[in-house]
């Protein structure tokens, strides 16, 4: 492991650049481990608990680099070349790293395996969303006013406003020669 690279709760949490994030999405416990290995390379493991299922589902829509896909691992997973996300029930990973994908791939599964079953809620204002003209790469998850101001599309002559149990999902949609951003 590497010291300073590592640790558990708001300490570990404060050196994370997506602090303000997890903090609005309402984690309950946070860990993260960093190792090295002799060929050196690197390997780093989030795990977030947070307040329910639609809460890791947030963080996977928001902090994904690639298209999201059903599992394993998790029941959601997003992989790109730089590391892999997944969420599965209230839990949020990360693995990301200079090391191999395949590694990253077969240590993400251990880790879901290792969650065990949970419940899986893809929320439903996210399921309902008109399929038709849907790219499903920009589909957005908000649960709060951080969240929508950091990774939102403006949509002129629209303002979410939060209240609680308030949600808001934005996605792109391109129908013929109309490409709009749909927020509900």
């Amino acid at each position: 492991m590497l010291p300073g690279k590592s640790g558990e709760g708001t300490a570990a949490l404060a050196d994370s650049r997506e602090a303000h994030l997890f903090a609005e999405a309402g984690f309950l416990h946070y860990a993260r481990r960093a190792y090295a290995a002799d060929t050196g390379s690197e390997l780093t493991i989030e795990v977030l608990t947070a307040k329910d299922e639609k809460a890791a589902y947030s963080l996977l829509t928001l902090l994904r680099s690639s298209k999201i896909v059903a599992g394993p691992p998790g029941d959601a997973c997003s992989e790109s070349d730089s590391g892999l996300i997944f969420a599965r029930g209230a839990f949020w990973v990360r693995i990301s790293g200079n090391s191999p994908a395949d590694l990253r791939r077969r240590i993400a599964l251990s880790v879901s395996n290792r969650i065990g079953a949970r419940k899986s809620v893809r929320p439903t204002l996210v399921a309902r969303f008109p399929q038709a003209g849907l790219n499903p790469d920009s589909m957005r998850y908000f649960l709060g006013p951080i969240s929508l101001e950091t990774y939102g599309t403006e949509i002129p002559g629209t303002r979410g406003v939060f209240g609680p149990e308030t949600e808001i999902a934005q996605a792109n949609y391109s129908l013929g020669a109309l490409r709009e951003c749909f927020r509900s």
